[in-house]
């Protein structure tokens, strides 16, 4: 789930780290799992970058080469991404 800012829930105004107990964050926690605000920018780089390596056929992979190249960019968010699933991680 890439959310970016959509991990945040509506009520959320202040700049705790409450905040980040949006849809994302229940779902995650609820699984065991954190998450980690990312901005709009890095998300999308990573994303489609994950989309062009061929993240619907190969998830893990493409996130992989995906963060392979953006480890050597100004992009601070590559680290943030994880795939989860069953057939993924057994």
């Amino acid at each position: 789930m890439s959310a970016c800012l959509g991990a945040r829930s509506d009520d959320d105004i202040s700049n705790s780290p409450a905040r980040w107990y949006g849809v994302s964050r229940r779902w995650l926690a609820a699984r065991g799992c954190d998450v980690a605000p990312v901005n709009d920018q890095g998300a999308t780089e990573v994303i489609t970058r994950f989309y062009r390596k061929g993240g619907v056929a190969d998830p893990a992979r493409a996130l992989a080469a995906a963060q392979a190249e953006l480890v050597k960019t100004n992009n601070t968010d590559w680290p943030y991404f994880a795939v989860f699933g069953p057939d993924v991680c057994p």
